[in-house]
């Protein structure tokens, strides 16, 4: 399973840093990751693990449905022929 940003509400984020007066990288201090990591998962290169997904609804006061999504890896239809 992997979590993903809804891309609908990366500007409304955005924004929201923005109005903190916070840039990516100052927001990625403020968590405790590197600004190249915040970018990436922003861009969506990489995907946040579960505790930083927090922090980040947690630092910006969002509700975790309300930015992120998870996605199963798992196939349902997995090897039926067998």
């Amino acid at each position: 399973m992997k979590i993903y940003f809804k891309e609908d509400k990366l500007p409304e984020i955005t924004e929201t840093l923005m109005k903190s007066g916070l840039t990516q990288r100052g927001f990625a201090k403020t968590i405790g990751v590197s600004g190249p990591y915040i970018s990436q998962i922003f861009t969506g290169n990489r995907n946040p693990g579960p505790a930083i997904a927090k922090k980040i609804c947690d630092s910006l006061k969002y509700k975790f449905d309300d930015i992120f999504f998870i996605q199963s890896g798992y196939k349902s239809e997995h090897n039926k022929s067998a």
